[in-house]
C-alpha cells in the first residue's frame, strides 16, 4: 500500500472520529481540529470538503460539523471487462450479477457504483472508461470492491495499493475473497445428465482465450476430464470445445455458434452430448445446431450452465438440460462477504465454491 499523505492521515483520522460519534452527533470546532491534528485550516477546510462529498459530515456555517445520517451507507464499486464493447450485453449471466447488485443495494440503502474496465499497476496508457474508477478510488468516494471477469494480476495489485477490500467473482489467490463455480462438481452434474439420456461421449464448450487466465484453462480441463472418468464417459483432449480468439467476437453467442459448426463439422466421430458451460454460448451453439438442421435430443442431446432468471435458453427448455445457478444468491453472498471485510472482520471462510442444481428437460 502506498504512503499517507497529510491529508489522507487527516481523512482517516475524522473519518474514524465520525463513525464513533454516529449519526447526527456533532464534532469539534475547526479550529479544534486543527489544534487536535496540527493541521493548517485550508488543508482541514480541503478535508472537511472531502468528507462531506463522502457525505460522512455536513458542515453548517454559524452551527458547527454534524456526522452525515449517511455515514454508514456501504460505497461499492462493481468493476466488468472494459476491453469488450458493452460487457452487460456480451454475458447474460454479468447482466443478471449487476441486476441482481443493483436490487439489492436498493435494499440494503448502499450506494452501488457499476464501472468498466481496470487499469494494471503502472499502466500509463488508461482506457477512457477507467477514468471514473480511478477518480473514485482516489477521491474515496467508493469503500469496497466486487470484481466480475476481471482477471490480470496487475489489475487487482492496483486496486490493492488503494487498501480497498475486494471481493471477486473467480481469482481467490488476488483478491480478499471470492466466490467460484465448483467446476468439477457442476461438469459432473452435467455430464452425468447426458450419460443417463444415453450419451457415450461429450464436448465441452467453455470460455477460453481471452478472458481466463491459464490456471482457470487448466482447471477446466482438469474437470472435464475427471468428471468425464467418474461417470463413466469417452475422454479426449479433442472434446475441449473453445474459442482461440474471444476478442474476435462480437458477442459469446457468435463465439459459440462459429466453435459448433467449425467442430461439428470436422469431426468425423461426432459427440453425441454436449455441454456448455455458460448459458449465453449455449443459445448461440444451439442455433447452430438448428440452422445446420441438427435434430437435438435424436442426434445430439444439450446441457448447459444455466442461471435463474435467465430467459435466452427458454424456448429450448424441452430439449436441454440445464445446470443452474441462482446469480441473486451469488450477489447476496459477495455483499455478505464484503460487509464483513468492511467492518474489519475475519471471514471463517474466504473462497466459496457455488454448485448448481439439475433441471431436466420440460417435456
Amino acid at each position: 500500500m502506498k504512503d499517507l499523505s497529510k491529508e489522507e492521515i487527516i481523512h482517516t483520522t475524522l473519518l474514524g472520529l465520525a463513525r464513533r460519534i454516529g449519526p447526527g452527533g456533532q464534532l469539534p470546532t475547526v479550529r479544534k481540529l486543527c489544534e487536535m491534528l496540527a493541521a493548517s485550516r485550508s488543508t482541514m477546510d480541503r478535508v472537511l470538503r472531502i468528507l462531506e462529498s463522502e457525505r460522512v459530515v455536513n458542515c453548517i456555517q454559524g452551527s458547527g460539523i454534524y456526522v452525515s445520517p449517511l455515514i454508514n451507507q456501504r460505497k461499492i464499486g462493481i468493476i466488468f471487462p472494459g476491453n469488450i464493447t458493452d460487457p452487460l450485453r456480451f454475458s447474460q449471466f454479468w447482466r443478471l450479477l449487476h441486476s441482481s447488485a443493483m436490487r439489492l443495494a436498493a435494499k440494503n440503502g448502499d450506494e452501488l457504483k457499476t464501472y468498466f474496465g481496470c487499469p494494471a499497476h503502472n499502466e500509463d496508457n488508461l482506457e477512457p472508461s477507467t477514468y471514473s474508477l480511478l477518480d473514485d478510488i482516489g477521491s474515496r468516494r467508493i469503500t469496497g470492491l466486487i470484481t466480475v471477469g476481471i482477471g490480470k494480476k496487475d489489475q487487482f495489485e492496483w486496486l490493492k495499493s488503494y487498501g480497498l477490500p475486494i471481493v471477486s467473482f473467480g481469482h481467490p489467490d488476488m483478491s480478499d475473497a471470492s466466490l467460484c463455480f465448483n467446476d468439477s462438481a457442476n461438469i459432473q452434474t452435467g455430464l452425468r445428465a447426458l450419460r443417463d439420456a444415453g450419451c457415450k461421449k461429450a464436448a465441452l464448450v467453455y470460455l477460453g482465450a481471452g478472458i481466463d487466465s491459464q490456471d482457470e484453462k487448466n482447471s477446466t480441463t482438469k474437470a472435464f476430464e475427471e468428471a468425464c472418468k467418474s461417470v463413466g464417459l469417452i475422454y479426449s483432449q479433442e472434446l475441449r470445445w473453445t474459442p482461440e480468439l474471444l476478442t474476435h467476437w462480437e458477442t459469446l453467442e457468435d463465439a459459440a455458434a462459429s466453435i459448433i459448426r467449425q467442430k461439428w463439422n470436422s469431426q468425423e466421430d461426432k459427440p453425441d452430448g454436449i455441454f456448455f458451460l455458460d448459458d449465453t454460448m449455449a443459445h448461440g451453439g444451439i442455433i447452430a445446431f438448428l440452422e445446420s438442421g441438427i435434430k437435438l435430443d435424436s442426434e445430439v442431446h444439450v446441457a448447459a450452465l444455466t442461471h435463474t432468471g435467465a430467459s435466452l435458453l427458454r424456448p429450448f427448455s424441452k430439449y436441454l438440460y440445464r445446470v443452474e445457478i441462482d446469480p441473486t444468491e451469488i450477489i447476496e453472498k459477495m455483499f455478505s462477504m464484503l460487509g464483513k471485510l468492511l467492518q474489519g472482520m475475519t471471514l471463517a471462510d474466504k473462497h466459496l465454491l457455488i454448485e448448481a442444481k439439475l433441471l431436466p428437460p420440460s417435456k
